[in-house]
């Protein structure tokens, strides 16, 4: 076995169950039944649960976010997680891992949960992000009540989760709180970040690293393989192989683009595997890829710096804010963007994120490229990160998307949208009801904002240089690649590409089922 304990340290698009059943008797096979928990139209929370060969395992472990949680309210519960021999995560995204708090605290699950090296060193940052946002139904919190005068002068009161928080064993006068944890901030309150990485540790305590490439058993009659891809630092594909029936089921997690400077190609997976589920993050989708993207994209950022713009990118706090970062420091090498310039970002977690990427991800080799690891992916000295307060607007201001979301209140993005001074860079899809996602959307010079019209003036400006998802006929020569296939899952899917998926996989695939599940369906496959 090619796995090691470690200790503490300090979650787009489908959520489904998969239960299959591979046990040999009388030559026959039992079938693969499935139950989605919200699928097709899900733009979060992978979950997919599998038995094979009579050991339970569940693939990720991701939560909803945005609609998702109102239109699949349906959660997994205790039943759900009864007999689970494992968890195999495939990279660090909360739409992958924001689940993992709920089920070891709440359900009380205690076994291992398996990861790369790189998923691990990532993880303690996005799972402290997973407890302080996430949604975990109703919970009794604590705070002190001396800081209750703290709404006097408009500050928000720092609540407990963990009753032997360090802070929380100081109060004397308690007062409690029962409500969502993702309420608090509307309600004028914020989770303690001690308790938040106290949450954080009790769930890195199942952290069990695995070496793709290498054979991992998991139970007496199963194994896995792993296949990193180019999604992220330390993300993988899984094959499941039941040795007692011969039968396989090939996971691919988020595949990956193979445009991250960060990350080595795709690596070929040659195996049998008699089912994949498989991501469908851009339908059918072919990406064209615009020769010199990212060259355009730093003069472009000149450009606006020489017209005096005030810079706005939004981004996700991992890896999209590190690809950022990593192209502000090469046209400052090249000196196509003055050595000068202010880039300020807003987000701890961005912050924390940078430097794992400077520091201990330089250790691990994995599925990082040789430039990454001997010469690091930028100048961490290039971004000041800000504390607290609102939006100082510099040369250039690096959100994080969801800081984006709290911080930008409707009259701020109404005064960003009018401001012909301002110039906001999208690159990445941003969800249409937040704020960054009205200003990516925008075309004329009006827009549309609850119900009332206003002026556009602001520069908008997408680069789609930056995907992170595999587009189809890659997806598509992977699954060539296997041999045996019977059944493809099509998973991580928007609901308006299901039948367009579906026609597509079916014309290149003809051979082989495929099924594209509804929300909460249960058939044999």
């Amino acid at each position: 076995m090619f796995m090691r304990k470690i200790k503490p340290a300090f979650f787009r698009i489908i959520t489904v169950i998969l239960i299959a059943s591979a046990c040999f008797s009388g030559g026959s096979y039992n079938p693969i039944q499935y139950r989605g928990f919200g699928a097709d139209g899900v733009v979060s929370g992978s979950l997919h649960i599998i038995d094979i060969g009579g050991t339970k395992i569940m693939l990720d472990a991701g939560a909803f976010y945005g609609k998702d949680k109102i239109q699949f309210p349906l959660d997994i519960g205790k039943n759900d997680i009864a007999g689970l021999k494992c968890i195999i995560i495939s990279h660090v995204h909360l739409d992958h891992t924001g689940r993992l708090p709920e089920i070891v605290r709440y359900l009380g699950y205690k076994g291992p949960i398996f990861c790369t090296g790189e998923t691990a060193i990532l993880l303690p940052v996005m799972l402290k992000m997973a407890v302080k946002y996430g949604d975990f139904g109703m919970e009794n919190f604590y705070y002190s009540k001396n800081n209750a005068k703290n709404r006097f002068s408009g500050k928000d009161i720092a609540v407990h989760s963990m009753p032997d928080c360090e802070y929380g064993r100081q109060i004397g006068k308690k007062c409690a709180i029962r409500c969502r944890r993702s309420e608090l901030g509307s309600r004028g309150y914020f989770l303690c970040g001690k308790c938040a990485e106290m949450e954080a540790a009790e769930t890195m305590r199942n952290i069990v690293i695995v070496e793709p490439g290498k054979n991992v058993r998991l139970s007496g009659s199963v194994d896995a393989e792993f296949f990193y891809t180019s999604h992220l630092p330390g993300s993988v594909m899984t094959l499941l192989k039941d040795k007692n029936s011969g039968r396989s089921v090939l996971y691919s997690g988020d595949i990956g683009s193979d445009l991250s400077p960060f990350l080595i190609h795709n690596i070929p997976v040659a195996r049998r595997a008699d089912i994949a589920i498989v991501e469908a993050t851009y339908g059918i989708e072919e990406r064209q890829d615009e020769a010199g993207a990212r060259q355009k994209f730093r003069e472009y950022i000149a450009s606006k710096l020489r017209e005096k713009k005030k810079i706005i990118i939004p981004v996700f706090s991992l890896d999209k804010a590190q690809q950022v970062f990593y192209e502000l420091s090469e046209g400052i090498k090249e000196k196509i963007i003055p050595g000068g310039v202010c880039i300020r970002a807003f987000s701890a977690s961005m912050e924390a994120i940078n430097g794992l990427y400077c520091g201990r991800l330089r250790v691990e080799k994995g599925n990082l490229t040789p430039d990454f690891i001997s010469k690091g992916p930028f100048d961490p000295a290039l971004a000041r990160f800000t504390k607290g307060g609102g939006i100082e607007y510099g040369d250039i201001t690096v959100l994080s998307s969801g800081i984006a979301d709290r911080m930008i209140s409707k009259d701020t993005l109404i005064k960003i949208i009018g401001d012909r001074d301002f110039c906001c860079v999208f690159v990445s899809r941003q969800d249409p009801d937040t704020p960054a996602g009205i200003i990516s959307n925008m075309s004329g010079n009006r827009v549309v904002i609850g119900g009332k019209t206003y002026a556009a003036n602001a520069e908008v400006r997408n680069f789609d240089c930056f995907s992170s998802h595999a587009r189809y006929s890659s997806i598509r020569e992977m699954l060539k690649g296997l041999s045996g296939l019977r059944t493809i899952l099509v998973v991580h899917i928007d609901g308006n590409s299901v039948r367009a998926v579906e026609q597509k996989y079916n014309s290149d695939f003809p051979d082989v089922k495929v099924v594209a599940p509804g929300p909460y369906e249960k058939l044999n496959l």
